[in-house]
């Protein structure tokens, strides 16, 4: 799932969270396939981001996932040999890789 600014919504994505005004109100629910129409009603209500599945947007200065397991391997690069903090490194590994999935 990606946190997004809502003009970068696009017709077709679908919420990965509630989107919620700022009285605390649920706009639109999560799973919600996002229409245009929709889109253009969040956006007159000042909602400025929503939650969507997946990750369809490239937000300026984020990591790609190969960057993002490279600067990890990186920083676990002296404890190579160190099983418990290795096994440590592949669970951030695979949270990373099923973050990227969701």
């Amino acid at each position: 799932m990606q946190k997004i600014p809502l003009k970068l919504a696009e017709p077709g994505m679908i919420l990965a969270k509630d989107a919620i005004s700022s009285d605390n109100k649920i706009l639109c629910g999560a799973g919600i396939v996002l229409t245009q129409e929709i889109i253009e009603r969040l956006i007159r209500m000042n909602i400025g981001g929503v939650v969507v599945e997946g990750h369809p947007v490239h937000l300026e200065g984020e990591q790609t996932i190969k960057e993002r397991l490279s600067d990890l391997e990186i920083r676990f690069s002296r404890v190579k040999n160190n099983p418990v903090l290795r096994a440590i490194m592949k669970i951030i590994a695979e949270h990373y890789i099923n973050e990227e999935k969701t």
